[in-house]
């Protein structure tokens, strides 16, 4: 991934079809994000985030919840503050919700 010269914040989605199933964001963590904002709209169903490779299923014990009608602020550093690779994978308790991503980038100079 590059360095992402556009605005400040970029927003995304992950829309999780198959409650079993988990996915990737639209757009993939800018090298340049510092934070993470992930906003949970759905009335009742919770978002779960877990960094891990895409495609099962994201236990709730063991994933980041974001309940329903709710926001988590996740601090994660730019890239060169990371330990290791950084893929951050959405799913949910029910299908169809969609988690809805907020980037926070550094300025460049």
């Amino acid at each position: 991934m590059a360095i992402s010269n556009g605005p400040t914040v970029v927003g995304t989605s992950a829309t999780v079809a198959t409650a079993t199933t988990s996915v990737v964001p639209l757009i993939a963590i800018p090298d340049n994000c510092h934070t993470i904002v992930i906003t949970n709209v759905d009335a009742a169903e919770t978002i779960y985030a877990k960094v891990v490779a895409a495609g099962g299923a994201l236990p709730a014990t063991s994933s980041i919840n974001v309940p329903s009608s709710s926001s988590l602020t996740l601090p994660i550093g730019v890239l060169s503050d990371r330990v290791g690779a950084y893929n951050l994978v959405y799913a949910a308790s029910a299908n169809g919700v969609v988690a809805y991503i907020t980037y926070v980038l550094e300025l460049q100079s």
